[in-house]
Formats: structure tokens, C-alpha cells, sequence
């Protein structure tokens, strides 16, 4: 039953707009219900032959989001060297050190 039901997440989730997950979303959710039921159940719905189904269906929805091209993470553009003098420098409130908020913006940042 599990087997089943979890082939069936896998071949049709999608957003709450109705578009596909990229695969690496897909990775994580298998993930995050790996360690579910390894937790409360006992179950490692990975390596176990008996949700083998699901994870043939998870294979394939894998492989289909890359071939749709949703199987990449899209990176955002680093940081310039000038952008992070900007923000340290005393023009910008972002770093400001005499401010609650700009220690904590240096501290989010920094970590």
C-alpha cells in the first residue's frame, strides 16, 4: 500500500500553480519521507524490494523532469567584491554597525 501510494506522489506532484517540480525538489521530498519512515515506521522506502514500484516511478519522473529541463538548479549570480565594499562601506545602512538591524544583516551575511 505505501509502495502505491508513494509511486503515485511521485509520478504526479506538482506546485500549488499546477507546474512540475524541478528534480532536486523531488530528491528532497523523497528524502525528507526516507527519514519519515525510517523514524516511525522502520521503513527505508529507498533501499527496501518491497517499494521497489516507487522507486522504478521515482526514477522516471526524475528522468522526465531533466528531460523537460527541470533537472538543474539555477544558481543566482555571486556577490561582486564591489557590491560587498558597498555594503560595508558607511554610504549604505545595510551593514551599519550602530543599528540592531545592520548587525544583524552583517551577522545573517557573514554565516
Amino acid at each position: 500500500m505505501h509502495d502505491k501510494s508513494l509511486a503515485k506522489f511521485f509520478a504526479n506532484a506538482k506546485k500549488k500553480d499546477g507546474t512540475k517540480f524541478k528534480a532536486s525538489a523531488l530528491l528532497t521530498f523523497r528524502q525528507g519521507l526516507r527519514r519519515h519512515y525510517l523514524d516511525s515506521l522502520g521503513y527505508d522506502i529507498v533501499n527496501e524490494k518491497r517499494f521497489s514500484y516507487s522507486t522504478k516511478l521515482f526514477k522516471a519522473a526524475v528522468k522526465d523532469l531533466r528531460r523537460q529541463g527541470l533537472g538543474s538548479v539555477k544558481h543566482h549570480v555571486p556577490i561582486t567584491r564591489a557590491d560587498v565594499t558597498k555594503l560595508y562601506s558607511g554610504d549604505t545602512v545595510v551593514f551599519y554597525m550602530d543599528t540592531p538591524n545592520g548587525l544583524l544583516n552583517i551577522v545573517w551575511f557573514e554565516v
